[in-house]
């Protein structure tokens, strides 16, 4: 039994660019997947933890047994995508949690801004 209902999302995951035989930059599309997860909005302690400039986005945390992924240079992998209503959040925090009990993943999301990829 489960204290928070558990909602689908929707996510994407966006494999890393490579060039081809001929030297042309090959983007490949991203690959949806879905979790189960509870959503819920980030305390005012978290909210305050965010990297400067995020702070005011709209974020949330999730929690799930399902890991997402983080931007890394060392695996070159991009953030996951959760969308929300259609809206892109990007995934900036993954922790993993095993208590024995009801091991899970904590995940922050933050909104992505659409106007500054412009």
């Amino acid at each position: 039994m489960s204290l928070f209902n558990k909602i689908i999302l929707n996510c994407l995951r966006q494999l890393p660019g490579y060039y081809n035989e001929s030297g042309k930059w090959i983007e490949p599309q991203p690959t949806s997947f879905t979790i189960k997860g509870t959503l819920q909005p980030l305390s005012p302690e978290e909210i305050r933890l965010l990297p400067e400039g995020r702070r005011t986005s709209e974020s949330y945390n999730i929690f799930s047994k399902t890991e997402l992924k983080l931007s890394s240079i060392e695996n070159k992998t991009n953030p996951d995508i959760v969308l929300i209503n259609g809206v892109k959040f990007e995934v900036i925090k993954v922790n993993k949690w095993t208590n024995g009990i009801i091991d899970h993943y904590h995940i922050i999301i933050v909104k992505i801004d659409e106007q500054s990829n412009n």
